[in-house]
């Protein structure tokens, strides 16, 4: 995807997305319904260098990351209630790696995650804390008495993997918000032959758009050409 505005920092990045309002709601937010890329492609690109080139990468862990030992408190009060909350899985509060300029909170990452504590520190990754499948924000007690509706397939693991590719908590889909965005932002390629969404590992539900479809391709070279070029890589 070409680059649509200039850079912006962390911290702008975050108010401008309303991050900090998504919380635990439904994933139906002002970002992941993608009206900020609808926006996008609607804006005079006459200014924009056809030869900068920008890509949104996603990493799928398939439930391999454990998030409340990735993103760890480091103040004192705060590190004893993460401590008792997670008894023998908890990590020590001085092997926790620290990570600057976070508006005062002592906050920093598993010891084995130098490498992202630098990226971080370098201002060129930011932490999207909080989030999840629910349908709204949903508190203990409106859970136990039934008072908000509850995602699909709630305690499911296969469920819940769908529903992040989809941001659809509540229903089911073949369409995911990757593929989404292509669709959104097709009209800015300036080649049919070349792909909007490139995969490593096959098909996913993630980048299946209404009319888009990943060029997919493995160390053996393309798995399926879904009449892209390979150029497309």
């Amino acid at each position: 995807m070409k680059k649509i505005a200039s850079n912006i920092t962390r911290r702008e990045f975050l108010g401008q997305a309303s991050c900090r309002a998504i919380g635990s709601a439904s994933l139906f937010s002002a970002l992941l319904n993608l009206r900020m890329a609808n926006s996008a492609a609607a804006q005079n690109l006459s200014s924009v260098d056809p030869f900068e080139y920008r890509a949104l990468v996603c990493l799928y862990l398939h439930g391999g990351l454990d998030s409340y030992n990735m993103l760890l408190p480091r103040g004192e009060e705060s590190h004893a209630a993460y401590q008792t909350t997670r008894t023998d899985l908890a990590i020590d509060k001085e092997l926790i790696l620290p990570l600057n300029d976070l508006s005062g909170k002592e906050l920093g990452i598993h010891p084995s995650m130098a490498e992202v504590q630098q990226i971080f520190d370098a201002e060129r990754l930011i932490f999207v804390a909080n989030v999840g499948t629910l349908v709204e924000p949903t508190s203990l007690s409106q859970y136990q008495n039934k008072q908000v509706p509850l995602p699909r397939g709630l305690y499911s693991h296969r469920d819940q993997m769908q529903q992040w590719q989809t941001s659809i908590p509540d229903g089911n889909a073949a369409v995911g918000w990757g593929g989404r965005t292509a669709d959104l932002l097709a009209s800015l390629n300036d080649s049919d032959k070349i792909s909007m969404n490139i995969s490593l590992n096959g098909n996913n539900i993630w980048q299946s758009g209404a009319t888009a479809t990943s060029f997919q391709i493995s160390k053996s070279g393309s798995i399926k050409r879904s009449g892209y070029d390979s150029v497309g890589l």
